[in-house]
């Protein structure tokens, strides 16, 4: 068992619906068909596209295709990748009448500082990162302890540096490959899965399409980490749908967030739009950032105070955990470069 497997906080209860019997305006319950099981797949205003159960992959019935539905007022805010309830209504219009409980949500602060819910039932986050010029271990901790607070499992994925014919770009070659192979190993001793990925001679990509098999997959790094790419080698059809979609917005690729759900030929799922490739931390308080870095966790109990921000407190467990060699010095100086304000 991986010291992450071990670390973990218990995931949430499965889901449950939440139902409500108020009809929409202008449907009466008479009228709507017969409830069934779906899952949302896009948001378009005022609609949303549900796909039904029996249209997903190994389904009993792929010939029902995809409804845009109203939802009930009732029932909040909707994203892709909620689980709902729905019934067919005139005009070949569908109603949700419920929402099942989500085990997870993903959300991020919008313009105002308020939480805004992007994507919900996510399986597993994938970090995309790259080495090059510099392996940017803050950029990776702030995505790991994102996922941690979220209690998404991740994945973390670099591009390898592909192959050069130029003599003189070897030396960077090296380089680029050394700090793959040395971040891979610290963030494995610290029970965290990372891959490396090649979009030119494709290894790596196997392991990915195994990893992301029968689950709802994001992808989440800097620009200029290769998400596009990726994703491109993976489904081509996603970048084409989310650059339409930035299109349409008007906002640009780095304020776009609303997501669409797309199926892997392999199995799963990737949800994707330029809003949450470009995925922010939420802010955190001290408590639950250090909870967020797994490998102090063993240790947080130890400290001589409950309130300990294990900074610069006597008898913290977790500074002396660092004094042994149990914690890396990035991890610690990352750790107390995330509870900056300006830093989150």
């Amino acid at each position: 068992m991986s010291k992450r497997q071990h670390n973990k906080k218990p995931r949430r209860a499965a889901p449950q619906a939440s139902s409500t019997n108020s009809a929409r305006p202008g449907q009466d319950n008479h009228e709507l068909g017969p409830e069934q099981l779906g899952r949302i797949i896009a948001h378009y205003g005022q609609q949303l596209e549900v796909e039904p159960l029996a249209n997903t992959p190994g389904a009993t019935h792929p010939e029902i295709e995809n409804i845009r539905c109203f939802a009930r007022s009732q029932l909040g805010s909707l994203v892709t990748g909620d689980r709902v309830i729905w019934q067919m209504g005139s005009n070949n219009v569908g109603i949700i009448t419920q929402r099942l409980e989500r085990t997870s949500e993903l959300a991020q602060p919008d313009n105002r500082g308020q939480k805004k819910i992007i994507a919900a039932n996510i399986d597993l986050i994938i970090i995309v990162g790259a080495a090059q010029p510099a392996a940017n271990y803050h950029a990776i901790d702030k995505y790991l302890v994102a996922c941690e607070s979220l209690d998404i499992e991740p994945l973390i994925l670099f591009n390898k540096f592909d192959l050069v014919s130029d003599p003189e770009q070897r030396d960077e070659y090296l380089k680029t490959q050394t700090n793959c192979f040395e971040m891979q190993q610290h963030y494995q001793d610290i029970g965290y899965r990372f891959i490396l990925t090649s979009s030119v001679d494709g290894s790596g990509i196997d392991e990915l399409k195994a990893i992301m098999r029968n689950k709802n997959a994001v992808f989440i790094g800097l620009s200029g980490a290769g998400k596009s790419s990726l994703i491109n080698h993976l489904m081509p059809e996603v970048s084409q749908a989310v650059n339409a979609l930035s299109e349409s917005s008007g906002l640009g690729t780095h304020t776009t967030t609303t997501a669409k759900l797309f199926h892997s030929p392999d199995g799963g799922n990737i949800i994707d739009s330029p809003g949450i490739r470009e995925f922010a931390l939420w802010p955190l308080t001290p408590q639950q950032m250090a909870s967020s870095f797994i490998e102090f966790r063993p240790f947080i109990e130890l400290c001589k105070f409950r309130d300990c921000h294990h900074t610069r407190e006597p008898g913290c467990a977790v500074k002396q955990a660092h004094l042994d060699g149990k914690i890396t010095n990035s991890r610690i100086e990352n750790y107390c470069r995330l509870l900056e304000p300006d830093d989150s």
